[in-house]
């Protein structure tokens, strides 16, 4: 949760709270800070975490203050990823980098800037020239092949097969690799 305090007042020892978990922050004048709150969840997918209490016994906890909170935003709960998950199919661990390049390594020319493209692919000198910011694109075929099949993992009980899935999912796009998710009845990405 991301906390501002725009006015010139100090705000000490405050504390966010939601069924048991508490943490405690403070705002400086003029300042933003993001608080993370741990939440017990039973099921993955869209969480509502419902209201929160935020509160205070700044000075000397002589006097209780709080209000309430109700944030109008809902959480993605996701598996927890497998902790020692083997490498991505079609890669061993000593050979991480030489089966799949780095992404797009072949050059396929320049589109226009969208929100959320990294600044190291900006081309610069071209959107000087155009007058408008321009982006160097990359074409990168073999890591279209990266294929993650739920069904191929069927040595693994289910919950296994989805922390398997997700630490791979995480990992593919930590590395910006393209790869297509394969799940029962479903399947998502390009291909």
């Amino acid at each position: 949760f991301l906390f501002a305090e725009d006015g010139s007042s100090e705000r000490p020892a405050l504390i966010l709270e939601h069924a048991g978990h508490e943490v405690a922050f403070s705002l400086s004048p003029g300042s933003r800070q993001s608080v993370a709150l741990p939440m017990a969840t039973q099921s993955r997918g869209r969480f509502h975490c419902g209201r929160l209490r935020l509160w205070t016994e700044y000075p000397f906890a002589i006097v209780w203050a709080w209000s309430w909170l109700h944030p109008d935003q809902s959480l993605l709960v996701y598996p927890r990823p497998e902790a020692a998950a083997p490498p991505l199919p079609g890669q061993s661990s000593d050979a991480a980098g030489s089966q799949f390049r780095s992404p797009g390594e072949d050059w396929q020319g320049l589109r226009e800037h969208h929100l959320g493209d990294t600044p190291k692919r900006i081309a610069w000198r071209a959107s000087a020239r155009a007058d408008r910011l321009l982006v160097k694109e990359f074409a990168d075929p073999i890591n279209a092949a990266l294929v993650l099949d739920y069904a191929e993992l069927s040595a693994l009980d289910p919950e296994q097969r989805i922390s398997r899935l997700t630490r791979w999912v995480l990992e593919a796009r930590d590395r910006q690799l393209t790869f297509r998710l394969r799940l029962p009845g479903q399947a998502f990405g390009p291909g």
